[in-house]
C-alpha cells in the first residue's frame, strides 16, 4: 500500500505504508499522510493535509514553485525582489542581505539608509544630507578624541610620563586623517 506524504512546503512524496501486525491496519500520520493521491495542486497553490484529507493553500510568499513542481525557499535576492510588493519598505529604510540564522531565517534585514542613499532617493535635500554627513563625521571623531587624544592632552597638561604637546597634536591629526571630512553634495 502506498501513502502520500506532504512536507511543510507542500511537496508530496510517495512511500510504502507499514502494516501494523497488532492492530491489523496500515499505519500513517493523518497530519502528514494520506492513502489518497492528491493529484496536482492548482497554480500558485500547495497541498496541506488535515485529518488525512487534502486541502489547498496559497504558497508562502517566502517560497517558490520550480518547473518540476517542487516548492523551495526563495533566495535572498528573490525575496528582495518580491517582498516589497507585499510588504512595502518604510521610507528611509532598505532591505539588506544578511546571514541566515534562527533569528533571521530568510536572510534579510531592514537597515536605515545612509544620508547619501536618502539624498539620491529624494528623501533628503542637499542641505539636510550635508548636515547629516558633517554631524556623523564629527561624532566619529569626537568618540576617537575621547579615547585617544584627550588622555594625551591631560597627561601633557599635568606633565605626566613625558607626553609632549606634539604627541597630543599628532594624535588629533591622525584621527582627522583616518576620519576625513565627508565629500559633500554640491
Amino acid at each position: 500500500m502506498k501513502k502520500y506524504c506532504v512536507d511543510n512546503y507542500g511537496n508530496i512524496s510517495i512511500a510504502d505504508a507499514q502494516w501494523d501486525q497488532l492492530d491489523k491496519r496500515w499505519m500513517y500520520n493523518p497530519e502528514r499522510e494520506s492513502f489518497v493521491d492528491p493529484g496536482t495542486p492548482p497554480d500558485r497553490k500547495r497541498f496541506t493535509i488535515k485529518d488525512g484529507l487534502w486541502e489547498t493553500a496559497d504558497i508562502d510568499p517566502h517560497h517558490k514553485k520550480l518547473e518540476s513542481g517542487q516548492i523551495v525557499d526563495k533566495s535572498a535576492l528573490e525575496l528582495m525582489r518580491d517582498i516589497p510588493k507585499e510588504f512595502p519598505i518604510p521610507k528611509g529604510m532598505k532591505l539588506v542581505i544578511s546571514e541566515i540564522n534562527e533569528r533571521n531565517p530568510i536572510g534579510l534585514i531592514l537597515e536605515e539608509k545612509t544620508a547619501e542613499e536618502k539624498y539620491k532617493d529624494g528623501e533628503l535635500t542637499k542641505e539636510e544630507a550635508n548636515s547629516i554627513l558633517m554631524l556623523e563625521c564629527d561624532m566619529k571623531r569626537q568618540a576617537r578624541y575621547v579615547q585617544e587624544s584627550d588622555p594625551l592632552f591631560f597627561k601633557w597638561q599635568r606633565g605626566e610620563n613625558g607626553v609632549t604637546k606634539k604627541e597630543w597634536i599628532s594624535a588629533i591629526k591622525q584621527i582627522k586623517k583616518e576620519i576625513p571630512e565627508p565629500k559633500l553634495f554640491i
